[in-house]
């Protein structure tokens, strides 16, 4: 597995979510993405990969459709759909784990953490690209904490 190509780039988890619920039946590529969003074609690859990441979507050919449960957790209504979308995020062991060592430390602690996490579980040990990860995860972080859902501590029963 090509953990590099896997590891999410996009620091914007909102418009991680919003691509999400507007992908359609023929999907996204790189370029369309940056079409429709106004964006720079690789960062469209950061964000179509993010949604693969979650497990949501998938690539088919050149471009990235929506899985079957990615189909199902779309028609759901808001905001529970945004609920689904975040609890999909957390079934990714690293992100989850890291996401409950990090809460509740000091920003510099949790970037560290990350960071060694990431070189450690990815084999990643260019320090500027364990810095984007880091930075990436800490932002997905922020806006888990931003909504108006949360999870309750039964991680460490």
């Amino acid at each position: 597995m090509d953990h590099l190509a896997q590891f999410p780039q996009a620091d914007n988890l909102e418009l991680v979510y919003q691509v999400f619920v507007d992908l359609t039946e023929e999907g996204l590529n790189r370029y369309t993405f940056a079409d429709k969003y106004n964006m720079h074609d690789r960062q469209g690859a950061y964000y179509l990969n993010a949604i693969c990441f979650i497990g949501l979507a998938e690539k088919k050919g050149k471009n990235t459709t929506l899985t079957e449960r990615g189909k199902i957790i779309q028609l759901l209504d808001e905001p529970f759909r945004k609920k689904v979308f975040l609890l999909a995020i957390l079934e990714n062991q690293f992100v989850c784990d890291t996401y409950h060592i990090c809460k509740n430390k000091y920003k510099s602690e949790q970037k560290e953490i990350v960071e060694i996490l990431i070189e450690g579980t990815y084999g990643i040990d260019n320090d500027v690209m364990k810095a984007r990860r880091a930075r990436t995860l800490l932002s997905w972080y922020r806006w888990f904490e931003q909504q108006e859902f949360h999870i309750e501590e039964k991680y460490n029963e």
